[in-house]
């Protein structure tokens, strides 16, 4: 059996390339994008600049993240490749 997906409730995107995601269960995480980006590729390319990194959303169904360009990502990959962060820590950042 499967654990649960865990939905994202919403997304902040972090200048230049980091999100901050809140889960479904009122968790915190960042995820870092910088090594994707880096990479590039049809899909990643767009997320060097900014004013296109930034447009990031949850999807229609809160389960993920979308680009306008369809690139969307799957919650588990972004809850198993992301840092913890809690309130406290983002208040003091």
């Amino acid at each position: 059996m499967h654990p649960p997906t865990r939905r994202i409730q919403r997304v902040f995107p972090i200048y230049p390339t980091y999100l901050l995601l809140e889960f479904d269960t009122g968790e915190y995480r960042i995820a870092d994008f910088s090594a994707e980006v880096e990479r590039g590729g049809k899909l990643f390319e767009p997320l060097k600049q900014w004013a296109f990194f930034r447009q990031v959303q949850v999807d229609e169904d809160q389960i993920s993240i979308v680009w306008p360009n369809g690139l969307d990502v799957d919650p588990g990959v972004l809850y198993v490749e992301s840092k913890p962060i809690t309130i406290r820590q983002l208040m003091e950042s």
